[in-house]
């Protein structure tokens, strides 16, 4: 997975603004599901809760109803006829068996204070389209129990109050109210008792549904504790006059309101249930907000990454493209030349300054880079010219003293001998007691003339190859700007062993004992001089290092490897005092030394070397006293190789 900082700064703009409409969207998804839709979600339990009370308010208007009729029954004239039997016929007349359906009633109940009938009758439904009489139990034709619940709480009532409620019958809940008949005299004596009612009937129920809008059910107490799965819900609802709302699913709820009876015992439940109306409106909303909110967000989104396109990324694209191109084709001077006034124009302006001025400052490091290439230049053939120097000297010095051993005064000797004697070779052998060592004393003269002559032909050959060398590397460093070096076949064993012998006078005392790990790798294509210049230098130090004090053992290791197919390997390993591992790449910097008697300069010139040569210089050490090895790798062109063989051919 990509980092972000490794995407362009368009991509990262439009993620980030993605990332910022998106936690923008699901706050305010979060805020409105648990704020904006709880308050729809309340709102439409207050109002499933209005519903039901709205029906248990119409039933209680009802209650008032039947208190305000009951009052009409109690002080009407013709009532008080008949109850006070003043005149029964004229009373009885209006009391027939259509009274019921003229006053919507079923039941009316006219009797005396003492509680005996004077007259009853109940029907099972004044809205049915077919009602027919029935009896109440707790209302008989004869005589009403002054104990029965409702004429007790009359009893409660004050003169001229009614006793009103719900009463549980075996046809039914009725809706009761029983009134006192009171004399209009002024004692206000009481004249009997008058009872109406209402049975609630499914047709009286459908009728109260068109009046309140509300659809509901009466469920009994007793039947909705043995229907009710939840009895918290049953228990909440019964012991509390307020609405108790339950979500029923995700598309309905109900409400649930208790009624209570004459002795103020829970008698009804009012169930209302209906379609989550008011929450899927809210949902709705919810989602079109969500929506409205996420299309708002993408659309400023656009807008800014349009803005930013236009006045950023754009330019910033021009200036990158520009900086990228100058890195490219390095023209440092070409000019971008943005015209804006703004942060960014100045950005530009200040880069096409700043690539005025490097190209001035390279200007001027190229020239004195130019004038200490050719001095750097000038200390490597130096220090190179001085190396092989060495060995120049050692030779002459080797021949001076083979000249002065020479048996070339003996043999003169021998010769000034002869002619002291007789001048007679064979008179001399013969005669003289010199002459009888004439033989094996120009026999051990000629053996050492033939020795000296041959010593002589190895010191002249190595003095040859020394001054060879010499010339080589002053022609090889002539051109200052750098040339390709000649590749020719060579056996990399016999420039290490030349290397080796070339550097012999730089051992001081002891001399060290020399192993030769070669790895025939047969003849390769390589830069003889330069790379006789690179081992020459190694070589010397490695003896160099030999020679410090204090070593029980003095070692020098040369190994030709050829792990790799297209690699040669050399490397110079001394059992010498090692190398600290904060040098181990500072001594090939120019000028670096450890030595008091160095100069800096031999390791860095071979460094280059190798590298011009396609190869590499490194060195390798186990810290301070554990010695050191210098590894010089090399390709091997098997190609170039191959066709020189077949022009040799």
């Amino acid at each position: 997975m990509r980092r972000l900082d490794d995407l362009p700064l368009r991509a990262k703009i439009v993620l980030i603004l993605s990332a910022v409409v998106l936690a923008y969207g699901v706050l305010d998804g979060v805020v409105q599901r648990c704020v904006v839709y709880d308050s729809f979600v309340r709102l439409e339990a207050r109002e499933a809760g209005r519903d039901v009370l709205r029906v248990r308010e119409a039933i209680q208007n009802e209650v008032r109803h039947l208190e305000s009729r009951s009052g009409d029954w109690a002080t009407s004239s013709q009532t008080r006829t008949f109850v006070t039997g003043a005149d029964p016929e004229a009373a009885h007349a209006s009391l027939d068996e259509h009274t019921l359906s003229r006053d919507k009633l079923d039941l009316l109940v006219l009797c005396r204070p003492d509680g005996t009938v004077l007259w009853n009758r109940a029907t099972s439904g004044c809205e049915d389209p077919d009602p027919h009489a029935i009896e109440f139990h707790d209302f008989p034709n004869e005589s009403l129990a002054l104990s029965h619940p409702l004429l007790m709480r009359l009893a409660q009532e004050p003169l001229g109050q009614p006793a009103s409620g719900l009463l549980e019958t075996e046809h039914g809940h009725l809706l009761v109210c029983a009134r006192r008949m009171l004399a209009q005299s002024e004692s206000g004596a009481e004249l009997g008792l008058v009872v109406i009612g209402r049975l609630l009937t499914p047709a009286w129920q459908a009728a109260l549904v068109r009046q309140t809008g509300v659809s509901f059910t009466l469920v009994p107490v007793l039947d909705a504790l043995e229907r009710e799965p939840d009895r918290e819900t049953f228990d909440a609802a019964t012991s509390s006059d307020e609405p108790i709302v339950r979500t029923v699913d995700a598309r309905s709820l109900r409400a649930i309101a208790r009624m209570t009876d004459i002795s103020e015992a829970p008698a009804i439940l009012i169930q209302t249930s209906g379609p989550r109306a008011i929450s899927a409106s809210g949902a709705s909303a919810l989602r079109y907000a969500l929506f409205s909110t996420v299309a708002a967000g993408l659309l400023m989104m656009l807008a800014l990454l349009f803005l930013l396109t236009r006045t950023v990324l754009k330019p910033l694209a021009r200036l990158t493209a520009h900086a990228v191109e100058i890195g490219r084709s390095e023209e440092l001077t070409r000019k971008l030349e943005l015209a804006r006034k703004d942060e960014i124009g100045i950005l530009s302006g200040e880069f096409d300054s700043m690539m005025e001025k490097l190209a001035q400052s390279r200007a001027q490091v190229v020239r004195a880079a130019r004038a200490a290439g050719m001095s750097e230049i000038a200390t490597g053939v130096l220090h190179n010219v001085g190396n092989v120097l060495n060995s120049v000297n050692v030779s002459t010095s080797l021949l001076a003293q083979n000249a002065m051993r020479s048996g070339a005064g003996d043999l003169k000797r021998v010769v000034e001998a002869i002619r002291g004697s007789t001048g007679d070779l064979a008179s001399f052998v013969a005669k003289d007691p010199r002459g009888a060592h004439l033989d094996p004393l120009l026999e051990q003269i000629a053996e050492q003339l033939v020795s000296e002559s041959a010593e002589r032909e190895r010191e002249l050959g190595s003095l040859a190859r020394g001054i060879d060398h010499i010339k080589e590397l002053i022609h090889a460093q002539q051109g200052i700007a750098g040339r390709a070096g000649v590749l020719e076949q060579v056996d990399p064993r016999e420039l290490v062993r030349s290397a080796v012998k070339l550097t012999a006078s730089s051992s001081m005392g002891e001399k060290p004992e020399v192993l030769e790990e070669f790895q025939d790798v047969g003849l390769v294509p390589l830069d003889r001089h330069r790379l006789m210049e690179v081992l020459v230098n190694v070589v010397q130090n490695a003896r160099q290092a030999l020679s410090s004090a204090g070593l029980e053992r003095r070692r020098l290791v040369v190994r030709i490897a050829s792990d790799k197919p297209e690699e040669l390997r050399i490397e110079v390993e001394d059992s010498g005092p090692g190398i600290a591992p904060e040098n181990l790449t500072r001594i090939f910097t120019h000028g670096f030394t450890t030595r008091a008697e160095g100069h800096g300069f031999g390791l860095h010139a071979c460094a280059n070397a190798a590298t011009e040569m396609g190869g590499t210089l490194t060195a390798d050490s186990r810290g301070l006293g554990h010695g050191a090895r210098f590894i010089v790798s090399l390709p091997i062109k098997r190609a170039h190789a191959a066709a020189l063989r077949g022009e040799l051919s």
